[in-house]
């Protein structure tokens, strides 16, 4: 397991190595636009992108596009599987059976439910693959056979070795009772399985959604990067701040179209498919006030301790460039 406990009382979970080393590049890839549920507060909705979709594509030619990716970019790849639902989409067992072998590493967000979730749990490598398995609450608590289906596939990918996290949206009408139900999921999960609680975004103005109460009470039940969160909800906006996005973060559509980041898709980087992907080399300026990297506690950008206040160096641990990570002299 990918459990790592840090000396500020943070726990951070298997991509915490990777995206903090020069060697490797994060990729976030939105997989498809399928999904089995219909959740109220999803940001993945469809785009109208699924005509041009790798679905399309011969899985085999996926995953030697990735292995040339590799070579072109002379970095190694942890690939973030998002969407949609990703196991949904066609081929994604094979592909990612293949790539867990290849030394790639995995991180797949699902919401655990779909018909082929088991097999993708059987079909990789255990110790190249994390799971964040979304916990719905207002389709699970009111469907016994989805809740069961649910706990299985984590049970075994547990007993798999595989790192897995159940994953909580923090809506906001949920928090009041947000720790009851924490605890009575519990009794249901391995012992020790980390609960990891996502911010929640709506309309991209996260954190004002939460009152002081709601963040009181978030604050009080976070385990998992609950500094981090306590640092972006004083951030006042990122715009025109230095981030390594396009750099070591590149965002990748369901076409295979790279981009510096999910918020900026007005620069492109490549395809996969064409085997041009290229990064930018540098930090870039961030023309947006709101960040989507934040809402799972984590942050690319460069001196967040110019942003937050109070902020020290030392004290930055979650980002790319502090204490363990890069240290740049720009």
């Amino acid at each position: 397991m990918n459990i790592y406990h840090l000396d500020n009382g943070d726990i951070e979970l298997a991509d915490w190595i990777y995206r903090r080393s020069h060697d490797w590049v994060t990729l976030i890839w939105n997989v498809t636009e399928k999904c089995n549920f219909s959740c109220p507060y999803c940001i993945g909705r469809p785009v109208g992108h699924q005509d041009r979709s790798l679905e399309n594509v011969d899985p085999i030619k996926i995953i030697q596009a990735f292995e040339d990716t590799r070579k072109i970019i002379k970095k190694d790849i942890f690939i973030t599987l998002t969407g949609g639902e990703p196991t949904l989409a066609h081929g994604m067992v094979t592909i990612c059976k293949e790539l867990s072998h290849r030394g790639f590493k995995l991180d797949l967000m699902t919401n655990a439910c779909s018909p082929v979730v088991h097999e993708f749990i059987n079909s990789v490598d255990p110790c190249s693959v994390s799971i964040s398995m979304s916990y719905h609450m207002w389709k699970l608590d009111k469907d016994r056979a989805l809740y069961d289906r649910y706990m299985t596939n984590f049970h075994t990918a547990w007993n798999r070795g595989i790192t897995t996290a159940l994953k909580i949206i923090a809506s906001p009408e949920i928090i009041p009772t947000l720790e009851k139900k924490i605890n009575k999921l519990r009794v249901d999960l391995p012992s020790d399985a980390p609960i990891l609680i996502q911010n929640y975004i709506e309309g991209w103005v996260w954190p004002k959604a939460y009152t002081r109460e709601m963040r009181d009470t978030l604050l009080h039940t976070m385990k998992i990067r609950r500094n981090s969160n306590i640092a972006f909800w004083d951030v006042s906006g990122f715009k025109g701040m230095k981030c390594d996005a396009g750099n070591s973060l590149i965002f990748m559509n369901t076409s295979g179209d790279f981009f510096p980041c999910f918020g900026i898709q007005g620069l492109k980087l490549g395809n996969l498919m064409d085997g041009n992907l290229k990064l930018t080399g540098n930090t870039i300026s961030c023309p947006n006030e709101t960040c989507s990297c934040t809402q799972h506690g984590i942050w690319y950008g460069k001196n967040p301790w110019d942003f937050i206040k109070g902020q020290k160096y030392e004290d930055a641990t979650y980002n790319r460039f502090g204490p363990g990570g890069i240290k740049t002299t720009e």
